[in-house]
């Protein structure tokens, strides 16, 4: 399966560097040799077709959406931070956590809520979307999420109306 999947990679079909790039942020090791890292792959693909028919084709090959939120999570990042040779572009980053965070990835809704927190060149801040997506990290499990929606609501923070009850909850799922 791999190596007709390499190969058909060589030849640039989408799907096959798709499910490729993912199945390397899975695995520790494919069971041939491979040169081109998963995010390498992963932004092979998106560059070069960013339809519908790649995703629903991972999901049949791989059958794991917390894999691609994963992979979508880590192109994300790689754009927000200018890193693994990508440079640094907040509104291909916010657009990435989006796809992430629409697979319940827990992480990509921090980072979106930061984003909406704080704006950048991408977002401008709205604090009702920076609550929302800290919610909903910390629904998925993660503790700056929790911490962060805890914040907002014990402070009023900006537009949103101070509750210390409902920060209270947010608190106490922290301890």
């Amino acid at each position: 399966k791999y190596k007709w999947l390499y190969q058909a990679s060589l030849n640039k079909c989408a799907e096959a560097i798709l499910i490729l790039g993912l199945a390397c942020f899975g695995r520790k090791q494919l069971p041939l040799s491979i040169n081109r890292s998963p995010l390498n792959l992963l932004h092979t693909v998106i560059q070069e077709d960013t339809s519908k028919v790649c995703v629903d084709t991972l999901r049949k090959e791989v059958n794991n959406d917390r894999l691609l939120g994963n992979a979508y999570y880590v192109l994300g990042y790689n754009y927000e931070h200018g890193a693994n040779d990508l440079s640094q572009n907040f509104e291909k980053g916010a657009f990435y956590y989006q796809q992430s965070a629409s697979l319940n990835y827990s992480d990509a809704h921090w980072r979106l809520g930061y984003f909406y927190k704080y704006g950048n060149q991408a977002i401008i801040p709205n604090a009702e979307q920076a609550l929302h997506h800290f919610e909903q990290a910390s629904a998925l499990g993660t503790l700056e999420g929790t911490e962060e929606a805890a914040s907002m609501l014990y402070e009023g923070y900006a537009k949103i109306a101070q509750n210390r009850d409902k920060a209270a909850h947010f608190y106490q799922k922290i301890f």
